[in-house]
């Protein structure tokens, strides 16, 4: 018997070896590739493009995976269905339908992407997150001259507010808000002037200081003279930025250079005192004078 036991462990390894593994194999069917691997349904891993949960993409369903990213997502929303299983029945057509409906889309009752897409975004916009990049957009629109209104991204003056950035930014408004179009709205106030110079004013007023040098600083590089003030202003007295005297005196002679006559008010102080520059009494008066001078000038301060 040890004989024979001895004969057979290699022969049974060698057979182990040469069979082939995962579940293919148990049909008797080679193993598939790793491009073939990731070209399966439920292959993915992480969040989907549209935000999808891992977990549903991956889960062995019984029927379609759209099917059931579908049914899940409707589930999530609070439409009437029980289950999830990628299985389109008469009440999974009966939800989608309905949501359809909701939305104004073109009612099919079908399973398609676009009704994922459209799940996705529903689900988006009624996240916190959602709510806390609505107030931000909000806030830049208005600097940059339209007028969303106070109520939420759905109310019918944010629709119009919105459908004007579009058409003026040549956009499609593929939905009401998004975390995409938020990032637009975005890029548009910081790239134009009159919104930095809005956006810097509304969080200074607000004693918001950080924002407020974020937005200050950059109207500040595009020669603003009040803007430049400002910064000088904050980096003097470490208001939204560290303390920095070196750094305000900079800002405050691009100011003064342009004629404000606090800037140079406030560089006569830091001669005088020897504050971000080497003391010097002279240069300090000579300020001091150009500052009384330029208020004298139409609209000097």
């Amino acid at each position: 018997m040890p004989t024979v036991r001895r004969t057979l462990i290699p022969i049974l390894a060698a057979l182990a070896l040469a069979l082939p593994t995962g579940a293919a194999a148990q049909d008797g069917a080679p193993a598939p590739s790793a491009s073939e691997r990731e070209a399966e349904p439920g292959a993915e891993t992480g969040r989907g493009a549209d935000g999808g949960d891992t977990d549903t993409q991956q889960r062995d369903w019984p029927g379609d995976p759209l099917v059931a990213q579908i049914q899940q997502g409707l589930m999530d929303l609070g439409y009437d269905l029980s289950v999830v299983d990628g299985l389109m029945g008469p009440n999974t057509r009966t939800a989608i339908q309905a949501f359809q409906q909701d939305q104004g889309m073109t009612v099919t009752g079908e399973a398609t992407d676009a009704v994922k897409r459209a799940i996705a975004r529903e689900k988006f916009q009624r996240t916190q997150e959602a709510e806390r990049l609505w107030r931000k957009a909000r806030l830049y629109l208005r600097a940059l001259g339209y007028r969303p209104g106070d109520g939420a991204f759905d109310s019918d003056r944010a629709q119009a507010a919105l459908q004007r950035f579009a058409n003026d930014h040549w956009l499609q408004l593929e939905t009401t808000f998004n975390a995409r179009l938020a990032d637009v709205i975005k890029r548009a106030a910081g790239a134009d002037q009159l919104a930095q110079q809005r956006l810097c004013g509304h969080h200074l007023d607000a004693d918001r200081y950080q924002e407020a040098f974020e937005w200050c600083q950059r109207a500040a590089r595009n020669e603003d003279r009040r803007a430049q003030y400002i910064v000088g202003w904050m980096y003097y007295y470490g208001n939204g930025v560290a303390r920095d005297y070196a750094a305000a005196f900079k800002w405050y002679r691009k100011a003064a250079l342009r004629g404000d006559p606090r800037a140079m008010t406030f560089l006569g102080l830091m001669y005088r005192q020897g504050k971000g520059v080497a003391r010097n009494p002279d240069r300090a008066i000579a300020w001091y004078e150009r500052a009384v001078e330029a208020r004298k000038q139409p609209g000097g301060q």
